[in-house]
């Protein structure tokens, strides 16, 4: 990964706790200044999946809208892609939200 704006690469360590298909992802991020809970959880809304996102632990609200924007971004260049593919493909494609 990249900061944002600076180039600068960073580096996270993750593990996975808990994959439960279809339904959810548990796994703790090691950003080096905190280790956080992520919880992914899908949710099937006729042709597409909903996608909920929660993390927690973070020291400090600075660090909180750091990653809450960066993860926003993830999730948008994500739907960007999945909407592309289901372009190319002639169909519909199952999109993050």
């Amino acid at each position: 990964m990249q900061i944002a704006g600076t180039g600068e690469p960073f580096t996270i360590n993750g593990t996975y706790e808990e994959i439960v298909v279809p339904e959810r992802i548990r796994y703790r991020v090691d950003m080096g200044m905190a280790v956080t809970r992520v919880l992914i959880e899908f949710f099937q809304e006729g042709k597409r999946t909903k996608v909920v996102l929660t993390q927690d632990g973070f020291p400090n609200e600075d660090l909180c809208n750091i990653v809450s924007h960066g993860t926003d971004e993830s999730l948008d260049r994500l739907d960007s892609i999945l909407s592309l593919s289901a372009v190319t493909q002639g169909s519909i494609a199952t999109a993050a939200e």
